[in-house]
Formats: C-alpha cells, sequence, structure tokens
C-alpha cells in the first residue's frame, strides 16, 4: 500500500509543479482561460460551424462547465475583446465574435506562444511529447471512469464531505 501513497505524493507534487510553472512563471497577457476560450471563438468562427452553438463548441473543446464559459466571455467582453449578440432571426441562438481589438491580442499571443511552447517540445522531444499526450488522456479518462462510477454507486466524489 505505501507504493500507492508514494505515486499518489509524487503524482500531486508533479502535478502542482506543472501548475506552478504554467501560472507562476509563463507570464501572459491575459488568464489562460480566457486566451484559450478565445483562440476557440476564432476557430469556431473560421469553421463557420452551423451545426453546434459557439458557446457549445466552445465548452465541449476545452471541457469548462457553461457557467464558466458565460463568466470568461463576460470577462473578456468587459476588456473589449469579444462581442456578443443575439441572432437576428433565431433571438435564442448567441453569436460571439472576436473584435478587432480581440483578433490583435490573440494573434500576438499565438505568435509568442507558438514559439514559446515549440522551444518546450523540442526540449522535452516530440516523441515524449506524443506520449505525455496520450498518457495525460488516459489518466483523465480514468478520473472520468472513477467519478462515474462513484455517482452510479451514490458515492460522493467531493473529498471535502
Amino acid at each position: 500500500m505505501q507504493d500507492i501513497k508514494d505515486l499518489l505524493n509524487q503524482f500531486l507534487s508533479a502535478t502542482l509543479k506543472f501548475k506552478s510553472i504554467m501560472t507562476g512563471h509563463i507570464k501572459m497577457q491575459g488568464d489562460l482561460s480566457e486566451i484559450i476560450v478565445l483562440s476557440e471563438i476564432d476557430e469556431y468562427n473560421l469553421l463557420q460551424k452551423k451545426d453546434i452553438s459557439c458557446m457549445d463548441y466552445v465548452k465541449e473543446h476545452i471541457y469548462l462547465t457553461k457557467s464558466a464559459v458565460s463568466q470568461v466571455l463576460k470577462t473578456l467582453e468587459g476588456k473589449g475583446l469579444v462581442l456578443r449578440e443575439y441572432d437576428k432571426i433565431d433571438r435564442r441562438k448567441l453569436n460571439i465574435s472576436l473584435t478587432q481589438e480581440g483578433e490583435q491580442f490573440l494573434s500576438q499571443i499565438k505568435q509568442k506562444a507558438d514559439i514559446f511552447f515549440e522551444s518546450v517540445i523540442l526540449e522535452f522531444g516530440a516523441q515524449n511529447t506524443q506520449l505525455f499526450i496520450e498518457q495525460l488522456n488516459n489518466l483523465s479518462d480514468a478520473f472520468e471512469k472513477v467519478v462515474a462510477e462513484k455517482e452510479l454507486n451514490n458515492e460522493s466524489t467531493n473529498l471535502l464531505d
């Protein structure tokens, strides 16, 4: 049983180290979730998706709740980076687009991020990066499976209960 506790401590330590680096040492001109949402809105509009709303597209691609995406959009709108307008034909549909300032901001951030993360991938190695992505997806799947099993058995996943 001690091996699992050691793995848990190593996992938590590595996770917190990575989070600290991503949030504390990499300086961005905005919150990471804001930048990712901007990028997803831009992609949605470039693809001209009609079979799914922009909000649902963003939510599904970055795994945030609808309320979390709404909060980020409110912040982005307040900064003048996005424009939210209800469709003139179907008032239930919310159209979301980047403002000119939002496009410029995203372009600058993407250029800098591409250069930075390309350096990280080169340092870590393309094959290691691919393996890491696969393992991270496998870990996410394992978390989802455990949560689903707990919910099926009416067990709480809230660690503070």
